[in-house]
């Protein structure tokens, strides 16, 4: 067992997986407040609402560290694998 807690550990210290499971249990949770239709707008308004802010907003006002076109692209694709989960398990549960 001493394996897996090396392995969690190793993973738990890397910033880039830390940012990317925050910003998609996020997305996650955000969706998951909703059901039915209104899931698939809320995703729909999320991606709307996570691509202004990551593309545009933290590009021009996050300043301490600047952030690069790949850094919003990275948060941005956590946002996304997190809605893509929140309807995915919605979908199984029909």
């Amino acid at each position: 067992m001493k394996w897996l807690s090396n392995l969690i550990s190793k993973v738990g210290e890397n910033p880039l997986f830390i940012a990317f499971m925050a910003h998609s249990m996020f997305a996650y949770f955000v969706v998951s407040l909703f059901s039915g239709l209104h899931q698939y707008m809320a995703a729909a308004v999320c991606l709307i609402v996570f691509g202004i802010k990551e593309f545009w907003f933290d590009l021009h006002y996050e300043e301490n560290p600047p952030q690069t076109f790949m850094d919003s692209a990275e948060d941005f694709f956590g946002y996304c694998a997190g809605i893509a989960l929140a309807l995915f398990i919605a979908y199984k549960q029909l």
